[in-house]
């Protein structure tokens, strides 16, 4: 069924070229009936190679890292890759750079103190196979709680949070393999914590990684000034605000006052001009605000009003949901955990149609958009821990219909073609400019969308 939707207040739109318009998605909810005992994460990537998203869903304990190998229609078959006494941290990536998804974990082992973390090295064959190598053992005080290319030097890196220094610290990936923890930021502990890292990202686009936090009614980054050794800069405000919401008490028969403070923070490229740009949500007032960078010379930020929703967003992520080449969000409300895309109109200063993906969904947590059904649209990928299990939103953006008929066919043909080279338009849904790419897949989908 389409969904329903809530146009929300908005900032003034400028004026722009008319492009053709695309059919809006549906979302349907997948359940998955397999329960997992002690569920705690769940990802995606195709670990075989064989252009299909599988899922590796993580137990915590008893420790058990399962595969569930799709066969290209969704149906999966599962197979347990490791057990261990007891599971506590669960990572995909790249790691080694060959072009497949790798897998770490960390494991907590009967009568050893400290995590062990290993590297399971994805071959490349189909079924996937693993080569297990521990990378350090014995981490008391260290969790990996990021793999990210923290030196920018092309090979990804651990980030570690270090909780009795209250620190950062990272092992440096070389030609040998990891180094030993070396320090990367002492948290300043009078108004930052790791609970309050939005990101490490090159903010400025200056070759060295930058440091976003927000805490209360802050939003702050540190500009990166050297990678080896690593320093940053002085914090500098993106956002900040004093309000205060007053409530009346009816069984107390007084006033209470409460701070208006921060709710989530995401960080993200929402214009697509090159420039990390922030959204965020705010609770109490339960607005949305987007901060665009507008003078990169000077990385300062906008603070656009967005709108005002019923519900506080307590979850933001940023990708294009409906193959029109801006940047939509998704997002999880609160109460209720309903489950919210906001369609960008695309224009300089966006505005945003709320739609009402599933406003039912308890204890639904973990989201991550990936193509599990590789038809050219993100998915929702979802952790049910209600259930101990997983669940996911197959997106049904027709993302060939540009002329919004309910089918693809001559007219959508006729208007590829005279956006033939254009960037940013519909038709250009592989991001790289109208072509034989856009026209092979307009073809493959003819017919009446699903």
């Amino acid at each position: 069924m389409r969904l329903s939707r809530t146009l929300v207040s908005l900032a003034a739109a400028s004026a722009a070229a008319a492009i053709p318009a695309i059919a809006e998605p549906e979302f349907t909810r997948v359940d998955v009936n397999e329960v997992f005992p002690s569920l705690n994460v769940v990802r995606a990537a195709d670990f075989d190679g064989d252009g299909d998203m599988d899922v590796l869903v993580g137990m915590r304990i008893p420790g058990v890292l399962r595969l569930l190998e799709n066969d290209g229609n969704q149906n999966f078959t599962a197979r347990d890759l490791l057990t261990f006494n007891q599971l506590s941290a669960l990572f995909v990536a790249d790691v080694d750079s060959d072009g497949d998804a790798d897998i770490v974990t960390g494991r907590h082992d009967s009568g050893i103190v400290g995590l062990t973390y290993e590297l399971h090295e994805n071959t490349g064959a189909s079924p996937a196979v693993f080569v297990s190598t521990e990378l350090f053992g014995g981490v008391t005080e260290l969790r990996v709680r990021k793999i990210v290319d923290v030196d920018l030097d092309g090979a990804v890196d651990f980030l570690a949070y270090d909780n009795d220094a209250d620190e950062l610290r990272y092992f440096r990936q070389n030609e040998q393999g990891f180094s030993f923890p070396l320090p990367y930021y002492t948290f300043d502990s009078s108004d930052e914590s790791f609970d309050g890292l939005v990101d490490i990202c090159d903010v400025d686009n200056d070759g060295v990684n930058d440091l976003i936090f927000f805490r209360q009614q802050r939003i702050w980054w540190r500009r990166g000034i050297s990678v080896s050794p690593p320093s940053f800069d002085e914090p500098e405000v993106i956002f900040e605000t004093d309000e205060t919401v007053y409530m009346y008490d009816d069984y107390y028969h007084r006033w209470w006052y409460f701070d208006v403070t921060v709710a989530a923070v995401e960080v993200g490229d929402i214009n697509q001009d090159g420039l990390l740009d922030l959204v965020q949500s705010t609770n109490l007032v339960n607005d949305l605000r987007i901060h665009q960078q507008f003078d990169p010379q000077q990385t300062r930020f906008t603070n656009q009003l967005v709108g005002v929703f019923e519900e506080e967003l307590r979850s933001l992520l940023l990708a294009d949901m409906d193959g029109d080449a801006d940047i939509d969000i998704v997002g999880q409300a609160e109460p209720g955990d309903s489950i919210r895309w906001l369609e960008n109109d695309g224009q300089i200063a966006p505005s945003f149609t709320v739609h009402v993906i599933d406003d039912d969904a308890d204890r639904v947590t973990d989201l991550d958009l990936i193509d599990i059904d590789a038809d050219q649209d993100l998915d929702i990928l979802a952790r049910n821990d209600e259930d101990d299990t997983f669940l996911w939103y197959a997106n049904g953006a027709c993302r060939f219909d540009l002329n919004a008929d309910g089918a693809v066919g001559a007219g959508d043909l006729s208007i590829l073609i005279g956006s033939w080279g254009m960037f940013d338009v519909p038709a250009d849904a592989f991001l790289n400019g109208v072509g034989t790419d856009d026209l092979a897949e307009l073809i493959g989908r003819w017919g009446p969308c699903p």
